[in-house]
């Protein structure tokens, strides 16, 4: 079981790392970038062992550039939240919140809709279109060295932030799935998108 957990904590930061720069160039975008709130079930599996540890996730995303989201498991939380001109907070559980010093925040627009789709469709990056929740995504794959990969489905009307990530070990084996559960367009209330932070 120690095992299982290191790998999920490992997996976890590298993930985070992998897609730092895709959500924080949706999340921080000037007024009228898409709003939507955004459910997910976060899967991390051993490739040796097959065991498994599932997230629920739930990301509220405003036109404001403001952003919350919610990490449940085995009825733990964790969660973040950025604030445009304060930053990206986070806490687990009911405890304090710290300020992330080292998250490279991007201020400013970030593409979506034709924007977006043309600047995915010209990538060496881009691999193929499929349907996802009943919308267009793009997936990108991403080379994440000594044999491993990921595919990234961006839905360009939402922004850059990929909706579904899917990560292979180097033997083509699935260590991550983020899968999408609902999309849900439009702002989030102000309760969603601060919870209590203050």
């Amino acid at each position: 079981m120690r095992r299982i957990k290191a790998a999920v904590l490992t997996v976890a930061v590298a993930l985070a790392a992998t897609l730092a720069g895709f959500a924080f160039r949706a999340h921080v975008a000037a007024s009228g970038a898409p709003a939507y709130t955004i459910k997910f079930r976060q899967t991390v599996t051993n490739p040796q062992t097959g065991a498994s540890q599932t997230t629920e996730v739930t990301k509220f995303i405003s036109s404001t550039g403001a952003l919350r989201a919610l990490y449940q498991r085995d009825g733990r939380t964790r969660e973040t939240v950025f604030v445009r001109g304060r930053g990206l907070f986070e806490r687990i559980g009911q405890g304090e919140w710290v300020r992330n010093e080292t998250a490279s925040v991007k201020a400013g627009p970030g593409p979506f809709g034709e924007t977006l789709r043309s600047e995915l469709e010209g990538s060496p990056q881009f691999v193929r279109t499929e349907q996802l929740l009943g919308r267009s995504a793009y997936v990108a794959r991403l080379d994440k060295g000594g044999g491993r990969f990921a595919e990234l489905y961006i839905i360009p009307e939402l922004g850059a932030h990929p909706v579904r990530h899917v990560e292979f070990d180097a033997e083509g084996r699935e260590i991550v799935r983020i899968e999408p559960v609902t999309i849900i367009t439009g702002e989030p209330s102000v309760a969603d998108l601060v919870g209590d932070f203050r």
